[in-house]
């Protein structure tokens, strides 16, 4: 049976809940090794649309295309990666970090023209992304450095950070921001950079009003702030009282 055969089946494992493709009625799980028959299988979201449905009838040559499929699996993976990884059927360690195997079975899941995708390919779609440290891989793992809106405690070991370090956000929500200081809104922490333009970058897609706050970070430290390092940028805070925070209009 080949690939883009309509007729191949996806199985769902009632032990780990993974969910994979196979050509046999009785295989073994990937992720745990348990035996999964019949009953189990079922046909994955885009084996129920008709085709042309949303574009994901053929399998794409990813090898030719992943200028074209780079940043819809990016959004995915961080995705996975960053807010729901059970939603992905992954198990996410106390430092963030999954089979990168269990990714992939996901993506290939998620979308048909991603069939073909390899470990390769990942690890070519995350090294060319305009901002590649925001993922690590190590080995057969991988983890989002930062962003994350699950608990990740192990992330990274807390640091002392420079003295100015930078939050993008949206001018709206600047005079709360005064008052109340800077809150991880939905992620487990304030995320920063020392990057100026990285971080006006940040605010530009996500508000119309985009605004760039300069943070007393040594300062903050030394009133008792934890902070975290993730890549050579990129740091978390827990939350950013408001007198250590002013705008910042440039570079």
């Amino acid at each position: 049976m080949g690939k883009d055969d309509p007729d191949r089946w996806y199985c769902i494992c009632f032990v780990c809940n993974a969910k994979f493709f196979s050509e046999n009625k009785v295989c073994e799980c990937p992720r745990c090794g348990a035996s999964i028959r019949s009953r189990g299988h079922c046909r994955p979201p885009w084996q129920q649309k008709k085709c042309g449905d949303d574009g994901s009838d053929a399998v794409s040559n990813l090898h030719a295309d992943l200028s074209r499929e780079r940043e819809g699996l990016l959004r995915t993976i961080a995705h996975a990666l960053r807010h729901a990884p059970e939603q992905y059927y992954l198990e996410m360690d106390s430092g963030g970090w999954v089979d990168i195997q269990h990714l992939l079975l996901a993506l290939q899941y998620q979308r048909r023209r991603w069939l073909n995708l390899t470990s390769s390919d990942l690890r070519k779609v995350i090294g060319k992304s305009s901002d590649s440290s925001r993922f690590e891989v190590k080995g057969n793992r991988i983890r989002a450095s930062y962003g994350h809106s699950v608990d990740v405690p192990e992330l990274s070991p807390a640091a002392f950070p420079p003295h100015i370090l930078y939050h993008g956000t949206c001018g709206t929500l600047l005079e709360v921001i005064r008052a109340e200081g800077l809150r991880p809104m939905g992620r487990s922490r304030v995320q920063l950079s020392s990057n100026w333009k990285y971080s006006h970058t940040v605010a530009r897609t996500k508000a119309t009003q985009p605004i760039v706050l300069s943070v007393q970070a040594s300062a903050a430290a030394d009133s008792g702030v934890m902070f975290w390092k993730c890549n050579s940028h990129a740091w978390l805070a827990d939350s950013l009282p408001a007198q250590f925070i002013a705008s910042s209009n440039g570079t």
